[in-house]
């Protein structure tokens, strides 16, 4: 019989990142492994999609859109809400309870404890973390202490394995990174792959070797949770509403109990009761966003890594665009709102077409057509001829025009995230047949 979901004497766990058809095909799930289909959810990116694993929140909450999170303790700015993850990731709350972790190539979330003064922290029951990659994780986050800084390899011993390595693909890296952090045998090991190299039953067989590889240093037998997501580009508004649901596989004799049609950030949750560690257990503190040229200078940062003001004004916009569309992505229109609203207008002073449309699309849902039609004027001499025909076509329920080759020309434009929104906004209002919904993939 399988262990009891949450005995702490069950084996080492692992949770594995990679992209869609790694374990799975079209012909159907493997056998031999256990899966979930999760429901959908887009993230602006990589880093987004492993800021939520691992925290167990959103984009609105953890506030990473992409690889280079300003770091408000050290940049010295004062950034809209949300300030940051708030949040510890799933790891701190692993190793501050004494496990040892291992971290490859993930974007890093350790928060400095709010310890009591003059108490020294015990470095000794943080566990480790290991890190490959540093691009992934620069400047997502405060260092706490006694932690590996971002960008080393530890133990030490790893790092002539890797160097080795140099030349190989970068998938090819990535396998051979977490294949000798499962040698040292660690209690929690995390890591996300692009890809991994090889047919569907070469894939499978690597990921099992990785597994026992895992369960033989620890002295237990492993268990492997292995996301399969599909391609999450850098934007949001580059990917498609309807893409594949990612899948959650299970390797090995742990048993998961999951109900429902979860989403990925409930990922978190059960790496916790497996490790049974408490995340509410430590809290961690936000340091003021205070600061200024001088406190850049103690930080000892280089001048390519700091942000200008005119940068963090760009970052604002992005962060704000993204977070609102994969809000709208959920369902969650209202919430998206002031998001959308907050970067509807570039630093540039020009109209975001993607913030409007979707702000359009709530307003006319909510308020009815003449209210969006007031917004839609008051920008219109700051919008191409084009587009202001084709979201005036859209509002007024003109399919024909909006389907139509020129149209269609404008939706590939606007990518396949706005060009679905619209078509299933059609949709709803009985304008458009499902089968006409096909637009966006032309």
């Amino acid at each position: 019989m399988n262990p009891v979901l949450g005995q702490q004497d069950d084996g080492p766990l692992a949770v594995l990142v990679v992209s869609g058809g790694v374990l799975s095909n079209q012909d159907g799930y493997p056998s031999a492994t256990r899966t979930v289909r999760l429901a959908g959810s887009l993230h602006p990116g990589m880093t987004a999609l492993a800021s939520t694993v691992s925290t167990g929140v959103w984009p609105e909450n953890h506030g990473v859109v992409n690889h280079r999170q300003p770091h408000v303790d050290r940049l010295g700015y004062e950034i809209a809400r949300p300030e940051r993850a708030t949040r510890q990731s799933v790891w701190s709350a692993a190793a501050v309870s004494g496990r040892h972790v291992a971290v490859c190539n993930w974007p890093h979330g350790l928060l400095e404890p709010d310890l009591e003064p003059n108490l020294e922290p015990n470095l000794e029951l943080r566990g480790r973390l290991d890190r490959i990659d540093s691009r992934a994780i620069e400047g997502l986050a405060a260092e706490a202490p006694g932690v590996c800084p971002p960008g080393t390899v530890q133990p030490e011993s790893m790092q002539s394995r890797l160097r080795s390595l140099q030349g190989s693909t970068s998938m090819e890296l990535g396998c051979a990174a977490i294949e000798l952090m499962a040698d040292q045998g660690p209690d929690l090991m995390l890591g996300w792959m692009p890809s991994v190299p090889g047919e569907i039953d070469e894939r499978r067989a690597r990921l099992e070797l990785l597994r026992r590889r895992l369960g033989e240093a620890a002295g237990r037998e492993a268990t492997l949770l292995v996301l399969e997501h599909g391609v999450t580009k850098p934007s949001v508004f580059q990917q498609s509403l309807r893409s594949l649901p990612p899948r959650l596989h299970v390797l090995g004799p742990r048993e998961f109990s999951i109900t429902g049609r979860p989403r990925v950030d409930v990922i978190p949750s059960l790496v916790a009761t497996a490790m049974g560690i408490d995340p509410a257990a430590v809290r961690y503190r936000v340091d003021s966003p205070v600061g200024g040229q001088e406190r850049l200078e103690a930080a000892g940062l280089p001048n390519p890594n700091r942000i200008s003001a005119f940068d963090l004004k760009q970052f604002e916009f992005e962060r704000n665009r993204e977070i609102g569309a994969s809000l709208v992505a959920r369902g969650r229109w209202t919430e998206a709102h002031p998001w959308l609203s907050a970067s509807i207008q570039t630093q540039h002073g020009r109209v975001d077409a993607a913030c409007l449309i979707l702000i359009l699309i709530r307003i006319r849902r909510a308020r009815g057509e003449e209210e969006a039609a007031r917004l839609l004027a008051s920008v219109q001499q700051r919008l191409p001829g084009s587009l202001h025909g084709l979201i005036v076509a859209w509002l007024g329920g003109r399919t024909d025009e909006v389907i139509g080759e020129e149209g269609r020309a404008i939706l590939k434009n606007l990518g396949p995230f706005l060009t679905d929104a619209i078509l299933i906004d059609l949709q709803r209002r009985g304008l458009l047949k499902r089968s006409g919904s096909s637009a966006s993939e032309d």
